[in-house]
């Protein structure tokens, strides 16, 4: 059901799942270095930002809380990629999800402030190579594999408490890791 207002179907692909929404007309939307669209995840729930793509060149990057109007949910497969300048972010506190890839590539990133993200897809840091500690959000509920893979100044991880899963290859090629504190509800740890 396409909500009122809303008339371009638009998908994001995160390679576990295809996130189907309806943008408004103009479809991409512009603030700033931002390029966005409002996304409806549909059944019910809160229409909100979806990041699609960051062309900024700034060392710190803070998302707005909102953006026309609306909470800033998620970023977009590969929306942050690659940016070679970057060395902190930080997320606004409506950012729940990160989809695959989000921050690949982003070598110079040292830090992510992210305090209430539940969801990161796979392979959201890979490669980045500056980045050297982690704590994730209690609020993290979904960990895909790969999501830290080849971030060779890593050392030291904290887990949330009520993280059932550490997928498959979620630290593979992270050389320099010495320290993970897992969450006390951890019940599965895969290889890598």
């Amino acid at each position: 059901q396409k909500p009122s207002g809303f008339t371009t179907r638009w998908t994001d692909s995160d390679e576990d799942a295809v996130y189907y929404g309806y943008g408004r007309e103009d479809l991409f939307s512009y603030n700033g270095a931002f390029r966005y669209v409002i996304y409806d995840m549909g059944e019910g729930n809160e229409s909100s930002v979806l990041i699609t793509r960051y062309y900024g060149d700034s060392e710190v990057v803070r998302l707005p809380d909102t953006m026309s109007g609306y909470r800033v949910g998620i970023i977009g497969a590969r929306a942050f990629a690659g940016r070679k300048e970057m060395r902190k972010l930080e997320l606004s506190s409506n950012t729940r999800m990160l989809l695959s890839y989000a921050l690949s590539g982003c070598t110079a990133l040292e830090s992510v402030d992210m305090p209430y993200v539940t969801y990161i897809g796979k392979y959201v840091f890979r490669n980045c190579t500056a980045l050297q500690t982690v704590e994730m959000p209690s609020s993290l509920t979904y960990l895909y594999e790969g999501a830290f893979s080849g971030c060779t100044a890593l050392t030291t991880v904290k887990m949330p408490t009520f993280l059932k899963e550490v997928p498959t290859g979620c630290f593979s090629g992270c050389t320099s890791l010495v320290d993970i504190r897992f969450g006390g509800e951890t019940e599965t740890i895969g290889e890598g």
